[in-house]
């Protein structure tokens, strides 16, 4: 072989390897701003389903929770570089009841009560254009759960108190607020497991705010003395909050067990108006 014919092999061989090299550099490159951009959506899902959740929980209006969700979702995840604009960058906020959503990982006996967030976006590569790949995907998902927002949930945790006084006895006090204090709990209530005449203690100007049935044992009516007849707690009190059992029709009657050995419970007075 003479070595005219030889000529331009070494130029086939740099080609092959420019392209190579390019496949590396976009594998390093690229590779590393997709993973950047899949690490940030993930943050962004997590704090976005979050609020959604929490926005779902403080909507009063059983017809708005879910728009109140989607809204909460969208902007916190916009908060965080990822502005939904259909194209480039997608966020969908779904129910995992929603038909065609599947959810892993989760109650199947109350799909309805979790919320899953998904951010979708492309990425512009750089030299993965050399090898055909001029875009990069990236998806990212959370799901939290908004538990007692199905009218099938029940509780787990002391029939699903929210909030629990594990001291035993006869004492007094062993669930106090003061001052101007305010407790709200959602889906739940309290169980105080003292047999005291002022086991459940609220002074002053302080509330504690229910949307599910609750269950008191005696109440003090602020003149030093205490009833234990719902009509009379109703009637002699000092805080009165009114419970509207048509804004939380999804929300299970969760009655925690009356723990004590003390005189029968009181339930709340008439309109579900309770008074201590």
């Amino acid at each position: 072989m003479s070595k005219s014919t030889e000529r331009g092999q070494a130029l086939i061989l740099i080609a092959l390897a420019a392209v190579g090299l390019f496949a590396f550099a976009a594998l390093a490159i690229d590779g590393s701003r997709a993973f950047s951009n899949r690490r940030h959506a993930q943050n962004a899902a997590d704090t976005a389903v979050l609020a959604a959740a929490l926005a779902h929980i403080r909507e009063p209006v059983e017809a708005n929770k879910f728009a109140a969700a989607s809204t909460a979702a969208l902007q916190r995840a916009g908060d965080n570089g990822f502005v939904a604009n259909g194209d480039i960058t997608i966020v969908e906020v779904n129910l995992c009841s929603d038909p065609g959503i599947t959810c892993e990982g989760i109650d199947a006996a109350h799909p309805s009560e979790y919320i899953r967030v998904r951010i979708k976006s492309q990425i512009p590569s750089t030299f993965g254009r050399v090898i055909g790949r001029d875009v990069l995907e990236s998806a990212a998902e959370a799901i939290a759960r908004v538990q007692g927002s199905s009218a099938s949930s029940s509780g787990s945790l002391l029939n699903g108190a929210g909030m629990i006084a594990t001291k035993s006895g006869n004492f007094d006090y062993c669930f106090h607020m003061n001052g101007n204090g305010n407790v709200s709990i959602h889906g739940s209530g309290i169980s105080v497991n003292c047999s005291g005449p002022d086991a459940v203690y609220f002074n002053s100007a302080s509330n504690l705010n229910m949307d599910a049935n609750g269950l008191v044992i005696g109440c003090y009516d602020g003149n030093g003395g205490y009833h234990t007849d719902h009509i009379a707690c109703w009637q002699n009190g000092t805080v009165s909050e009114t419970i509207d059992a048509s804004d939380f029709a999804s929300v299970p009657t969760t009655e925690t067990p009356d723990p004590c050995t003390g005189p029968g419970g009181a339930t709340p007075g008439p309109g579900g108006v309770f008074t201590l």
